[in-house]
């Protein structure tokens, strides 16, 4: 299995996270992503996980594109952390 980002590409307001990123890993494989703070790390990786829709570019799995329904994803994963976050908090 395979997993591309494709020239995202990620603004909020003026403000540029990513700009045309490409990158490609397969599986099992491990890579970092480095760079200075505010360098859109962060921002990079809410993209692939689903947690943020990308302004352009495209994800690809095996070759194929991947569609998050930005919504629903986002709304599964707040629920999931506050969760978490709770069940942290009793122990």
């Amino acid at each position: 299995m395979r997993v591309e980002l494709r020239e995202i590409r990620k603004s909020f307001g003026a403000v540029r996270a990513n700009d045309g990123i490409t990158l490609a890993a397969a599986a099992g494989t491990i890579h970092g992503v480095l760079g200075e703070n505010g360098a859109g790390k962060s921002t990079l990786m809410k993209i692939l996980s689903g947690m943020l829709a990308p302004d352009g570019g495209e994800i690809l799995l095996d070759g194929t594109p991947v569609r998050f329904s930005w919504r629903r994803r986002r709304s599964a994963l707040t629920s999931a952390w506050c969760t978490r976050i709770h069940s942290t908090s009793l122990r």
